[in-house]
């Protein structure tokens, strides 16, 4: 990057004037809480410091937040001019301030491929929501800095990218949409004496979750890890999120029980986002034949059928139904991240519609996603240009 210096991160860490709010001693004060829940729904939360649990991190226009807790999802996150109440962040954020970093320019960099593999390096934990980024690590990763002028081109040309990609997530959202509905509908149609009949999620289906990977088990070279941000919200495997690897003696040894099969319906278990319905949404995505060899990691769940009455694709439908969401929302634990696994699953009740039901809502979903499908190839251009753009970025390659 021309006439760019590298500096290490924690030279964007503020030290004086670094302070906390306990907001219960204001209790009739009005925040805007910066929170891992309010960046996942896309504002700050406003609460009364009486409603508000913990001391949090007083926060400024302009810092740059970054989310230390379920690493493998990329949250950075710019605070925005407050509309007039006083604004805190909870303790899951590093938080960086400094005049020579444009914050917008911070924040790509923060979300891109190259720093995320360097900040994954910085991660300890047994897994799921108990992993968390180190920051005294994080504040040793290097940071090319151009000058403002430069950053904020940069800048502007990703953000450029990043509303395209905007579009594309909410053209998503409406499929899912279109889906969820189709599942209602679904039940409409038991309704009309055609009733299914309610197992245990675990008579009709086997699961499993992946094994705690250690950080120095990882290798560069192998068999890959499948990692919570490796499922998309596109019902994708992208083996480029977060990508690890563990040795083949050890992928075929050790955790030989853990490799995924094709047709495996794969699916995360931790930092599981909630809607504005105040309802969980999970993703998942089969694995194909060009995922393989891979092998499941912490705070992944696979599924199979035990039953020929038991299918992954209605399983799949199911998995984005209201049915589902709320039993999950009601048992699910965690606070700034929801978690859950087997123990929970087991818990569950479907209900498998009559044969006819079934079969004609697996072709209608099936049409639907040909129709999603059709629009993938400029979809997936756009995923690699982005991959592209903010890789050239961060060494100079980008130009207006």
């Amino acid at each position: 990057m021309t006439n760019a210096r590298e500096i290490e991160l924690g030279e964007l860490m503020p030290q004086e004037g670094r302070s906390s709010v306990n907001p219960a001693d204001y209790p009739g004060e009005v925040f805007e809480l910066l929170s891992i829940p309010a960046y996942d729904r896309g504002s700050a939360e406003i609460a009364l410091g009486s409603e508000i649990g913990s001391t949090k991190q007083a926060v400024q226009p302009g810092d740059v937040l970054l989310s230390k807790i379920v690493p493998h999802i990329r949250r950075a996150w710019v605070v925005e001019p407050s509309a007039g109440s006083r604004q805190i962040a909870s303790s899951e954020w590093i938080v960086f301030r400094s005049k020579e970093a444009d914050a917008r320019y911070l924040r790509h960099f923060l979300v891109s491929d190259g720093f995320h593999r360097q900040f994954m390096q910085t991660v300890s934990g047994v897994g799921g929501s108990l992993l968390r980024a180190r920051p005294k690590y994080v504040a040793k990763i290097k940071i090319p800095l151009p000058t403002l002028e430069e950053q904020r081109r940069i800048a502007a040309i990703l953000d450029k990218g990043e509303s395209i990609e905007a579009l594309f997530s909410k053209r998503e959202k409406a499929f899912r949409s279109v889906e969820e509905s189709l599942f209602t509908a679904l039940h409409e149609g038991d309704n009309r004496g055609l009733t299914g009949k309610a197992y245990s999620l675990s008579d009709v289906f086997w699961f499993q979750e992946g094994p705690g990977v250690r950080n120095w088990q990882f290798t560069t070279s192998g068999v890959k890890l499948l990692n919570v941000g490796n499922i998309t919200i596109e019902g994708k495997v992208d083996l480029r999120r977060s990508e690890r690897h563990v040795s083949e003696d050890e992928a075929f040894g050790k955790y030989s029980h853990f490799l995924v099969d094709e047709g495996d319906l794969l699916m995360p278990s931790s930092g599981i986002p909630i809607e504005g319905d105040g309802l969980l949404r999970t993703r998942s995505a089969f694995a194909t034949s060009s995922d393989l060899p891979l092998c499941m990691n912490t705070s992944t769940i696979r599924f199979k059928p035990k039953k020929e009455a038991a299918s992954l694709l209605f399983l799949q439908g199911w998995l984005q139904s209201r049915e589902f969401r709320v039993q999950i929302t009601k048992l699910v634990t965690g606070s700034a991240q929801k978690n859950f696994g087997p123990s929970h699953l087991k818990q569950l009740t479907i209900t498998l519609p009559h044969p006819s039901l079934q079969d004609g809502f697996e072709k209608r979903l099936t049409r639907i996603r040909e129709l999603r499908h059709s629009l993938h190839p400029s979809e997936s251009n756009l995923s690699e240009l982005m991959f592209s753009l903010g890789n050239l970025a961060f060494k100079g390659g980008v130009s207006a």
